[in-house]
């Protein structure tokens, strides 16, 4: 059986549509509401072809090969993780600079904005 089917959904299916059967499955088999013994069992199902079907990269791997079983998530990008870092210690130096100062003020904005054109420069330069 397919991802698809477990939903009841057609592969051609909107995530809208995806998340509608999705939660009209959950109400019938959540092991809350549903005392019969299968009920566990489908409700897992139906929660696993949601997390894959649900996530359009997820989906775009399965609907290519099949199968979900050797899924991972793409490895972080360590220029993501750099910049975001450089950004926070940016804003922390700004801010500790401008004590008593509201965050309002347009020089804190300007010097704001001064730390983050030069962090994304020093940035393209590395890259």
């Amino acid at each position: 059986m397919t991802l698809y089917e477990t939903l009841g959904v057609e592969p051609s299916a909107t995530q809208t549509k995806i998340k509608m059967a999705y939660r009209r499955l959950v109400k019938k088999w959540h092991p809350d509401l549903n005392k019969s013994p299968e009920a566990g069992t489908e409700f897992q199902k139906i929660q696993h072809a949601y997390d894959v079907l649900g996530d359009p990269v997820r989906r775009a791997v399965y609907d290519r090969s099949g199968e979900d079983e050797d899924w991972k998530a793409p490895p972080p990008d360590p220029m993501q993780h750099r910049a975001a870092e450089v950004i926070r210690q940016s804003i922390e130096t700004v801010i500790i600079g401008h004590r008593g100062s509201l965050p309002g003020n347009v020089n804190f904005i300007t010097t704001l904005q001064s730390e983050i054109d030069a962090m994304i420069s020093m940035i393209r330069a590395n890259s």
